[in-house]
């Protein structure tokens, strides 16, 4: 069995740490952000860097306080991570693994593990996210009865060390083993205390912040009328009569004056335009949902000097999320389900993994032109596996189902039959609806209309390709054809084409109706 040793080489207790004053060391916040300017920024992002992460946490957690549109990307990026299917796995495939495999996944039923990632993640944002652990011996086995997250401006960065300090009530002290979870996440190579996407985005914050009081200060000057009142300069009473009406008129939009008393509102005039404002403030929210999520919103668009947001992207770019859940399910099991087993069973070595599936979304469109591509060059498909390709139930005897032609046209094809009009669906709706359903509907009508197509021209198509090889040009083709099929009826042909746009064309209509 192996030992886990600490840095200074001595092997771990078997028992929980005690739990650090640091847990209950809270101070007041500075109020960091009220004010900000870009040389204070910069002084403190410079502090920092020194290892005195105070007030560069304290500005971080103000920011996603104050702005929102920057908070909901970075919610996002969390909640993308959190709603993957986790699973505890074994270590390996001996009877031990697997036995704490299972001892750790029914534990994990009685703690917020939700929680804990959750808090994890802020390192997203921060560069580092602690959560304190409290262990407690309970019907012979310790548990987790605590998991407090630790305010990151609690924490000082040792740059010999190259670890993060808890900065207590009684000093400084390494975080002991067992004691917290300690996720870093790295958005940049360097020092860990410049690691966070909020580094970056602060500045963004501080612009944005900027053009919103300034947008503010023009809708003040031009937004409003401009209420002038005329007096006599003989009548002083008059005067301040009327300074009282137009300051009421001012704040409570009415007012009593004399009869001989003029008031005038005159529409204010722009001097310049609030569009450079929006625009600005849309161009930071653009960089901040890049830098976020992996790629930047949709565009946005409008007239007249009235932009309105298209639309936002709630996706994160899918490298990013599988590095995030890499991250996070390798700081899990060193620092909660290691501690757990070797507190518990003394087989730390093999305490079970934490992993999460990441599946990319498929294009069902994609696929379905590939499948049909490997059809017509002769693969042979299985249908079972196409069922489950595309999540479609296999039809039960009596169903009604997308036949091989599901557009039959009546004698003549010159009208559909009756049925026909009607779209064919899948036999579950939920599961393959939309763009599949229609496309589906759509290669089975052209295998009909060729099969219709190839019987009103059987008769005639060795005379017309016989034309075809003999004329030199168009003009010449159109004239052969009109002297050797004088008394052509075209008409079923057109009829049997007609019908089969006008049919694709509804096949189309109700496919986007099915999939908005």
């Amino acid at each position: 069995m192996a030992t886990i040793l600490g840095p200074d080489g001595k092997p771990f207790s078997n028992k929980p740490p005690e739990i650090p004053g640091s847990f209950r060391f809270t101070r007041p916040s500075s109020r960091v952000s009220e004010g900000l300017e870009p040389e204070r920024l910069a002084q403190i992002l410079r502090e920092a860097e020194e290892g005195d992460l105070t007030r560069q946490m304290e500005l971080f957690e103000e920011i996603e306080e104050k702005d929102s549109f920057l908070s909901s990307q970075l919610q996002t990026r969390k909640n993308a991570a959190l709603g993957l299917p986790w699973e505890v796995q074994p270590f390996d495939d001996s009877p031990t693994a697997k036995r704490l495999a299972d001892e750790v996944n029914a534990w994990l039923t009685d703690i917020d593990i939700e929680g804990i990632m959750l808090d994890a993640l802020d390192a997203i944002a921060k560069g580092v996210s602690v959560i304190g652990l409290a262990w407690k011996y309970q019907g012979e086995i310790y548990h987790l009865v605590e998991a407090e997250w630790i305010h990151p401006r609690d924490l000082k960065y040792d740059r010999e060390k190259k670890d993060f300090l808890l900065r207590t009530d009684t000093g400084e002290q390494p975080i002991p083993y067992g004691a917290a979870i300690v996720h870093r996440y790295r958005a940049k190579s360097g020092s860990p205390v410049r690691a966070g996407l909020l580094r970056g985005l602060s500045w963004l914050y501080l612009f944005k912040n900027y053009s919103i009081k300034d947008w503010v200060s023009f809708l003040e000057t031009f937004g409003r009328p401009m209420i002038i009142g005329k007096y006599d300069p003989s009548d002083a009473e008059g005067k301040r009569a009327l300074m009282r009406a137009v300051l009421s008129i001012a704040a409570e939009t009415y007012g009593v004056i004399s009869r001989s008393t003029e008031i005038d509102i005159i529409e204010a005039q722009k001097q310049g335009s609030s569009d450079a404002y929006q625009r600005m403030v849309e161009l930071c929210e653009r960089e901040m949902s890049t830098a976020v999520l992996g790629t930047a919103m949709t565009s946005f668009s409008g007239e007249g000097g009235s932009n309105a947001m298209v639309s936002t992207l709630n996706d994160v770019r899918i490298d990013l999320l599988k590095a995030d859940v890499k991250a996070l399910a390798k700081t899990i099991r060193r620092d909660l389900f290691i501690p757990f087993v070797h507190f518990n069973f003394g087989n730390a070595e093999l305490a079970p993994k934490y992993t999460a599936l990441v599946t990319e979304p498929e294009d069902q469109q994609k696929a379905a032109n590939t499948v049909k591509t490997l059809k017509e060059a002769g693969l042979r498909i299985p249908a079972s596996w196409a069922y489950s390709k595309f999540g479609i139930p296999v039809p039960q005897e009596g169903e009604e189902v997308l036949g091989a032609d599901p557009t039959p046209l009546a004698p003549g094809l010159r009208q559909p039959v009756r049925s026909a009009s009607r779209i064919p669906r899948l036999a579950s709706g939920d599961q393959a609806s939309g763009f599949l359903n229609g496309q589906l509907y759509v290669d089975a009508l052209e295998d009909g209309f060729r099969r219709e197509g190839a019987g009103v021209l059987r008769d005639s198509l060795g005379m017309i390709l016989d034309a075809v090889g003999l004329a030199r040009d168009y003009d010449e083709l159109r004239h052969l054809l009109a002297e050797r099929f004088p008394g052509l009826d075209p008409t079923s042909f057109a009829g049997l084409l007609e019908n089969a746009l006008v049919l694709a064309d509804l096949a189309g209509q109700a496919a986007v109706r099915e999939d908005l």
